[in-house]
Parts: structure tokens; C-alpha cells; sequence
């Protein structure tokens, strides 16, 4: 049974739980996602911008529930292709706003 992926949808949960600025599904935006720094290269759905471990959770736990890829990315300087999406697109979890340290040990 092949699935469907109501990407409207899910990227409106997205916004809900993120706000708009965290979101985006700009044409553009998608692109710029689209490639590392490898020859692969695959467009995403949206790219996410968590700024917190809990917006981590939340963004997991919606993918798993809606049965949607997600990529990880931080710089998006791999040169492997392992950062950018499948043929199925997929949602960039960009980690570039989790930039601060919390606590030292």
C-alpha cells in the first residue's frame, strides 16, 4: 500500500508547533536545502529551524506519526549527500539555531 503525504497539512502542524519564522516551504528556501557539499542533491518538503531539545521531540514524534522522512542538518557541509532529502523529499531539521551551551561539565 503506497501512502500519501498530505504535506499541507503537515507543514501546518509544523507552524502550529514551531510558529512561522521556524518554518519554511519557500521555493527558494527548499533549493538552497537541496544540495551539500557533495554532488547529491534532493529538494526537501520544508526545512524546520528547532531551537530548543523539545522542539526536537515535537518535530520526531510528528514525522513518525505522519510517516514522513527526516533529515538532520547542521551546516550542511557534508560531502556524502547524508544531509539532504530522499526522492520522497522529506523535513530538514536544520540545527543551526541550537547554538548555545546550556551547561558545562
Amino acid at each position: 500500500m503506497i501512502m500519501v503525504i498530505n504535506w499541507t497539512l503537515t507543514i501546518q502542524k509544523l507552524k502550529t508547533l514551531l510558529g512561522d519564522e521556524q518554518v519554511t516551504d519557500n521555493p527558494l528556501d527548499l533549493l538552497c536545502y537541496s544540495k551539500d557539499s557533495s554532488i547529491e542533491s534532493g529538494k526537501p518538503n520544508v526545512v524546520v529551524f528547532p531551537k530548543t531539545t523539545q522542539e526536537v521531540v515535537e518535530i520526531i514524534k510528528l514525522a513518525v506519526s505522519e510517516k514522513v522522512p527526516i533529515i538532520p542538518r547542521g551546516a550542511g557541509s557534508n560531502v556524502s549527500g547524508g544531509v539532504i532529502a530522499t526522492k520522497k523529499g522529506g523535513i530538514i531539521v536544520c540545527m543551526t539555531r541550537m547554538n548555545k551551551i546550556l551547561e558545562l561539565d
